[in-house]
């Protein structure tokens, strides 16, 4: 994408077509690309400052945080899990009501 984008620069710039579009599309391009750079560089920060929390804290400091973050993990699987199972029971629930609503119609 960012090889395109300079394409189209050199593009514009050798053929000198004054298309303000062109240009704007350009810029647009390269600061998208410097953002990401940016987002991805401020991940690599945090991951390199929670490594080296890490490395300072005592056995039992790591210990602690590696059971919490076990339990945050489990936590998320089993409201994953009531989610789905909710999910079934009121599609179970109406498909039951249906059968009830059809064998009492057809009962007349």
């Amino acid at each position: 994408m960012v090889g395109a984008s300079f394409i189209l620069l050199e593009h514009t710039l050798m053929t000198g077509e004054a298309n303000q579009t062109a240009s704007d599309t350009v810029i647009s391009l390269v600061l998208s690309f410097l953002d990401r750079a940016k987002k991805y560089h401020r991940k690599d920060l945090q991951r390199l400052s929670e490594e080296h929390k890490l490395k300072e804290m005592t056995p039992r400091e790591r210990m602690r945080l590696r059971k919490q973050q076990e339990a945050d993990q489990k936590a998320r699987e089993l409201a994953a899990a009531s989610a789905q199972n909710l999910q079934m029971n009121i599609t179970r629930k109406q498909h039951l009501q249906e059968l009830n609503r059809q064998s009492d119609v057809s009962q007349f």
